[in-house]
């Protein structure tokens, strides 16, 4: 992670121009993306336990679905991760198409796979929530994307991080 220009506000180091101003914020702010970490909180166990995938319910997250995705995160032999999609909620669909499912983040996003591959080697090797936002520019129709994110990690033992629950709103926007 580095800082803005003014040394405050953190972005990812690895962020291209086409996600220009991606950065992490303290907290989420969108009233999904709070809905969202609020469930996840209520979910994590005594002692700093994290919830596993079988503990999130989509029955109770039914007005969230449409910008949930989770995302594998497979432990490999070197202590790296392997990022493949298991889900991507229709609101993802209308951004970077469809298919997707399966597909390692590499293969998604090319050039720009290291704006997610850093945020998510953060959470698995520091377990936390993290929120952000930016703009993507590489999309056609628009002149940018404006999207705020929010990223929990997910533990089927309660501590080793091997799934992320996230969520994605966006506002289309003309101009730069």
């Amino acid at each position: 992670m580095s800082s803005d220009k003014d040394g405050r506000r953190p972005t990812l180091a690895a962020t291209p121009p086409a996600l220009r101003g991606a950065r992490l914020i303290e907290a989420p702010r969108h009233p999904l993306l709070v809905q969202l970490r609020d469930y996840w909180q209520g979910k994590c166990g005594p002692d700093g336990q994290l919830p596993g995938r079988a503990a999130i319910d989509p029955l109770e997250l039914r007005g969230l679905l449409p910008q949930i995705f989770l995302i594998d995160a497979a432990l490999l032999p070197d202590g790296s991760h392997d990022y493949r999609v298991r889900l991507m909620g229709t609101a993802h669909s209308g951004i970077y198409g469809d298919g997707h499912v399966g597909k390692r983040l590499q293969d998604m996003f090319g050039d720009y796979a290291p704006v997610f591959t850093t945020l998510y080697d953060q959470i698995c090797q520091a377990p936390r929530c993290y929120s952000n936002e930016g703009r993507i520019f590489w999309w056609r129709n628009a002149d940018f994307i404006a999207f705020e994110g929010f990223h929990a990690p997910l533990a089927s033992d309660g501590r080793q991080v091997d799934m992320i629950l996230g969520a994605a709103v966006f506002d289309y926007g003309k101009g730069g």
